[in-house]
Parts: C-alpha cells; structure tokens; sequence
C-alpha cells in the first residue's frame, strides 16, 4: 500500500500536486481500485512501473482481487480524456483483439492484467520457427478482425509498441487504442505489413532469419495487400501468410 503523498508522482506524471493527487485517488476509489503495485520495466521519479506513454503511464493494480493494468492519462497529455479509448476498447470486448475493458474514466482506464512481453522483446526469445509462424497468423488474423468491425488503429505502422505476446499461450493482443478511429477505411492489416515490406532489411535478426523475404516475395505479398483493401477477404490473409513463411 501506498499514502496519496507517494503516488502523487505516479498519478498526475509529470505534475507533482497533492491536490490532484487527492482528486485521482477518489476517481480510481470510484472505479473500484483500492490497491497500485509499484513495478516494471520503466521509471517516472524514481518509481518503477509497467509503461510510460507520450500521453499516459500504466501501472499494476488489483480490482476486487484481480491483477488489472490501470492506464493514467498524464496531466501534459494532448486528449482531454481517456474516454475515446475506452469507447474503441468497448467495441472489440469479446473478440479478444485486445485487453478486456473493465471500468473507465476520464483519467483512467483499468483492464486484466496482461502477463506478456512487447514484440520486440518477444522476438528476441523466440525458440522455432514454428512459435513465430503460429503467432504471427493469430496477429495477422486479429488485424482482420479489426478491419471487418471497422476500426483503423492508425499507428500500426510500428507495431513494437502496439503489440503484447503472452509467450505462453502464444496469444497476441494489441494494445494503445488511443488514436484509434471508426470513420477511417485505413487497413489495419496493411499497415502492419508495410512496416515489415517496407524495413524488411532492418528488422530484427530472427524476423529477418525466420521469414526470409526476398524482391519476389514482397512484390506478391503488395499486390495481395492491394486487393485485400477494397476486398478484404480471409482467403488473402491466408495467402499472404503462407507465402510469408514458404
């Protein structure tokens, strides 16, 4: 357990006033949120905690019980609210595409605990071709989904800071909706594939290794990718992982 004194810091990053850290306490109370675990792989103040964002930080908490992540938006964030988000995250609940929603406010939004580690690092632990084929399809598959409910998360682009990996059940879960959009005919899928035709020659050592592209292949891969914009159909995202992995 933590005083309002010594979350402050964490709570309203990168402003340090009591009072809305008083303010953000009675919010997360409101939503349910008793408990904040300090931890993880990034630092604000000196505090560790799971992730730190342009417009937000995540930390471990425990809703009735139950590890949850709690995304904070910052004080200097250039949204208003987290609200947007939370809509977007209502909209895919039950698919799996991504975490699962379970309160959200202005300044928060609280879901289950993912246990996972980005892509890159991911990657970096990866033991067969196989692990990487079967979880890039999952990827590749839910990114469909995505576009059949009509939702661009428009920073696809990058997919290492938009992407979890439990390593155990070799599930992949986007993440960071924030800049998503309903209005936008933007494709998911082929903006994460233009990430790996487009840099295929600076991606990781073992993407690079295992997939092995070539002129050839990016070439019928792009124009799979062409047709799957104005069509949209699984039989090409079966295509274009196939010959990915051939």
């Amino acid at each position: 357990m933590y005083t309002i004194n010594e979350l402050s810091t964490v709570l309203c990053y990168p402003s340090r006033e009591l009072t809305c850290a008083i303010r953000r306490c009675v919010e997360l109370g409101l939503l349910g949120i008793r408990t904040l675990c300090l931890g993880g792989g990034s630092e604000v103040y000196g505090k560790r905690i799971v992730g730190k964002g342009t417009t937000a930080l995540v930390v471990k908490g425990f809703l009735r019980g139950e590890p949850v992540a709690v995304k904070i938006r910052r004080t200097d964030a250039n949204r208003f609210s987290l609200l947007h988000e939370a809509k977007i995250l209502e909209k895919i609940k039950g698919t799996n595409i991504g975490p699962e929603l379970l309160a959200s406010s202005r300044n928060f939004l609280v879901w289950r605990f993912i246990e996972g580690l980005d892509f890159a690092d991911w990657l970096q632990g990866i033991n067969s071709r196989e692990e990487l084929q079967e979880t890039f399809h999952k990827i590749l598959y839910k990114l469909y989904l995505l576009d059949t409910i009509g939702i661009a998360h428009n920073e696809l682009s990058r997919p290492f800071n938009h992407v979890i990996i439990d390593p155990w059940k070799r599930e992949p879960y986007i993440i960071d909706f924030e800049s998503a959009s309903v209005s936008s005919r933007r494709s998911n899928l082929a903006q994460f594939m233009g990430y790996f035709l487009g840099e295929w020659s600076h991606l990781p050592e073992k993407l690079s290794k295992n997939l092995m592209l070539d002129s050839s292949k990016i070439q019928k891969i792009r124009f799979l990718l062409r047709e799957y914009k104005n069509e949209r159909e699984m039989r090409l995202v079966e295509e274009i992982n196939e010959i990915l992995f051939s």
